[in-house]
This record gives C-alpha cells, structure tokens and sequence, in this order.
C-alpha cells in the first residue's frame, strides 16, 4: 500500500508542476486533495497493517458489486440474483464503505486518520495538522463546486467583473507549497519503510534547500 501510494503520488506530483509550469495553478491545487489524502493514509497503513489490508480487499470486492450493479441497471449485464450470503455480505459493505461506494477505502474520512497518525512526526503533527486545516480545506474549496473554487479566478476592475479562463498566476505558490510538502511526507514514509537511507538522507537535504526557497519567497 505504501508503495502504490508512493507510486500515485509520484505522478500526481509531476502533474501538478506540469500544471504550475503550463499557468494552471487552479488545477494544480485541486490535485493537492488528492496528494493530502494519499499520504495521511499511508501514514495511517502503517499503524493499522491489519485492518488497512482488509479494508482494502472488502473493499475492492465492494467496488466490483457496485460496478456489476450499475451494468445490470444499464441493460449492459445479465442481472444475477444475489444468495442469501451475497445479501447480507453486500450489506455489510455498503453500511462500511457507503451504498454508491463514496467513502474511501479505508473506512475512515481524512480528519480521522489525521488525529490517528499526529504521533508519527516529530512535532506531534502541527505541520499536518496546519496542511490539514488550512492546505486541505483551501484545496476542497478550489476543488468543489463553492462559492471561493468559483470566485477564486474573478477579477473586478473598472472595467467591471471578469474570470481567468487561460494560463495565469493564480494560486502557483500555494499549489507549489502544499504539494512539495505532501509528496515529500510519502516519499519520506516510503524510505523509512524499505529502509533507504541514502534516499532518504538525499531527500532530506533537498526538503532543507526547497524550504529555505520557499521561505525566501
């Protein structure tokens, strides 16, 4: 799981500069989500091996009725009548994983696997729990449908009110700073657990040069 999530996150990263670098900053963020939620369950894989694999199996299982279901109802599958076991085992995983599928696999939503994990960083978690409430609420915000991911691109001048539609600056750095910072918590887990510690040591003093990069901007 550690390494899938590092290897997800890994593209995600690089999609998220080629956004920044092509002047899609907005986009860029709305990646971010993805690349906090990925490393908060890593972290939290670690501490619940067990229940994080199981999870995982039900809930791919879970997924394949979801998708067997959606055929059926679209008259691109034969339907199959469910046993008395089937039943009661799809059940059990819709009240788990949610009846259309929409909670995550893990069971648990990003705050609570945030509080299970603050003990895995050496400042009991203040930095995760500052990308958490600000980083991770600003990059829900941009992401959804609300009222800030709408007005986040308005531009109001004498002219009156427009939108930026094309390549610009809007929200680089944030989408830069949340995203550096995530990617390098996973590839960090990622080392300690396969016991890399060159890559690890060479991650380490590259994050003290991109923070001193940051912090001078």
């Amino acid at each position: 799981m550690i390494a899938a999530e590092s290897a997800r996150a890994t593209k995600t990263y690089l999609g998220v500069l080629c956004l920044v670098l092509g002047g899609y900053g907005t986009q860029a963020m709305m990646l971010t989500r993805s690349l906090f939620e990925g490393t908060v369950i890593a972290h939290w894989a670690t501490l619940e091996p067990e229940t994080a694999w199981d999870r995982f199996e039900r809930h791919g299982r879970h997924t394949e009725m979801i998708w067997g279901s959606k055929l059926e109802s679209e008259g691109w599958q034969e339907p199959s009548p469910l046993s008395p076991i089937d039943a009661d085992d799809r059940a059990e995983l819709d009240k788990l994983f949610g009846k259309r599928g929409e909670k995550p696999w893990t069971g648990l939503n990003v705050w609570q696997m945030v509080q299970d994990i603050l003990g895995l960083w050496d400042d009991d978690g203040q930095q995760l729990l500052t990308h958490a409430r600000i980083s991770l609420w600003n990059a829900n915000q941009v992401l959804h449908a609300t009222a800030q991911g709408l007005m986040g691109s308005a531009n109001i001048n004498v002219a009156g009110l427009g939108f930026d539609a094309f390549p610009s600056s809007t929200y680089i750095r944030r989408s830069l700073l949340t995203a550096f910072w995530c990617y390098l918590q996973t590839l960090s887990l990622l080392f300690d657990h396969f016991n890399l510690t060159d890559a690890r040591e060479e991650v380490r003093q590259l994050s003290g040069e991109m923070h001193r990069a940051f912090s001078s901007n």
